[in-house]
């Protein structure tokens, strides 16, 4: 690619981001590359899944169309020139490859519509730039917070099949899940030239199997994966919708295990929390190392929105970073987001991202959290809850599995965190001696009823003024 095409293609992308709502230019412009173009034919990668693929073309064919043609006004277009739109961030693109794309099948009869990544001694390459080039251990803003855990994760690069196998990720949604299977599948692939290295998210491998199975085709699906040297997938929760996909990963790992191959995967809960999911395969992952991704500290927050605005030449005041970092508690996927927000706003206004910039176009992505609560201990709130409720603090903390009780510890749970920069586990010990993994889930279980119940929603309000009302009177 050229300079000229490079410069080109980024206007293209700034028009782009002047037209399109905010939530799209931060779901899929930004990773959106034109590899091929030619009086026919648009070839587009960068598309994050499928989903977002069916997307574009059904929404925004003619606007993608008509951008690139009034950019690339040195090139005589075709009327009605076609479109192709290509999942994943592959970026290379040539006629050997657009034939292979055709055919939708590798030599085995494998599905690779989202393509697996096998890194073998010719295709080391091939491996390594289907991955994000962002999304390297090496990248991963850990702080103290996560720095054991990506301490495992390099250990499982450094000598897989050795220590920890499987090596299970916990961690919520936009914690950095796939950001350290991706640096981990790519460490690998460099490692061991040689080794095949087969990333996946869990969705395309149920497609795979499903396919596989429909079309008669799965000795090419389980040749992909069971002689594969090393085996990645991601979001193993949606395997609990299909028995199939799940019996079969049940086999895949029994084979990649007995033979020492490393396996890794990654989910938003524990195997043991996966509503459907096969005993056997709940067994087989609890085995190895299972690892919890956790929040990321301000400290971390501030060095993760500071690295993307550098890497993507941002430009933004440090207040501005930090005022993202101190009202963004929810992961680095979050803060990534309103920065990208920040940039598409600014763009098209033409303005710098002052602080009162931020202040005004980042607010869709601040935390919720009640003004005032900071100066809360966790005994303080724990206090306010028992008094709504009518409960001691001993009961609060004993072993008493009443719904109320359930209710009032999943309301301190919540609120604590939110009031408090207790972790987990020390609001778990305050509750009784209770696991961190509870704390997580019994947080969760809440905001699933706070979606569903306006009574829930009032009750957890009535405590927030209550304790705002303390404060302020202290």
């Amino acid at each position: 690619m050229t300079d000229s095409f490079a410069q080109q293609w980024n206007h293209c992308k700034a028009v782009l981001r002047r037209k399109l709502e905010p939530e799209d230019a931060v779901a899929w412009l930004p990773g959106l590359k034109l590899v091929h173009l030619s009086r026919d034919k648009a070839v587009l990668t960068g598309i994050p899944n499928t989903f977002l693929k069916k997307r574009l073309l059904r929404q925004f064919q003619p606007l993608l169309r008509e951008t690139i043609a009034a950019n690339f006004n040195d090139i005589e277009f075709e009327a009605g020139f076609s479109l192709e739109l290509r999942v994943g961030l592959n970026a290379d693109w040539n006629d050997t490859s657009e034939r292979a794309d055709q055919k939708d099948t590798n030599s085995s009869g494998a599905s690779t519509s989202a393509g697996p990544i096998a890194a073998g001694a010719d295709s080391k390459l091939e491996a390594t730039d289907r991955l994000s080039s962002h999304q390297t251990l090496e990248t991963f803003q850990c702080g103290t917070e996560n720095k054991s855990v990506w301490e495992m994760a390099k250990a499982v690069a450094e000598r897989p099949g050795s220590r920890y196998n499987p090596f299970f990720l916990v961690g919520a949604v936009g914690l950095g899940k796939t950001h350290l299977l991706q640096g981990i599948a790519r460490a690998v692939a460099v490692r061991y030239p040689h080794w095949r290295v087969v990333y996946r998210d869990a969705e395309s491998y149920m497609n795979d199997v499903l396919e596989g199975i429909r079309e008669r085709k799965m000795r090419g699906v389980r040749e992909t994966y069971r002689e594969a040297d090393f085996l990645l997938i991601d979001g193993v929760s949606i395997l609990s919708v299909s028995a199939k996909a799940q019996e079969e990963l049940l086999h895949t790992f029994d084979a990649l295990f007995k033979a020492g191959r490393q396996i890794v995967m990654a989910s938003e809960r524990y195997p043991r929390t996966i509503a459907g999911l096969n005993p056997a395969l709940r067994s087989r992952l609890e085995t190895g190392l299972i690892a919890e991704l956790r929040p990321p500290g301000l400290d971390t927050r501030l060095a993760i929105v500071t690295a993307k605005a550098a890497r993507d030449n941002i430009s933004i005041e440090d207040e501005s970073l930090r005022l993202l970092a101190e009202r963004i508690s929810l992961g680095p996927r979050r803060l990534e987001g309103a920065l990208v927000r920040l940039a598409a706003y600014a763009s098209m206004m033409q303005q710098p991202i002052t602080t009162a910039f931020t202040a005004e176009f980042a607010a869709p992505f601040f935390d919720q959290e009640p003004q005032g609560l900071s100066l809360a201990s966790g005994k303080v709130v724990m206090e306010a809850v028992c008094l709504h409720f009518g409960f001691t603090l001993r009961k609060l903390r004993s072993r008493d599995r009443s719904r109320q009780l359930d209710l009032a510890r999943q309301v301190s749970m919540l609120l604590t965190r939110e009031a408090t920069p207790l972790s987990y586990g020390e609001i778990g010990a305050m509750l009784g001696g209770r696991t961190h993994a509870t704390v997580i889930q019994g947080i969760r279980s809440l905001n699933g009823r706070l979606e569903r119940s306006t009574d829930h929603q009032r009750t957890v309000s009535e405590i927030r003024d209550a304790l705002r009302r303390s404060i302020e009177t202290k």
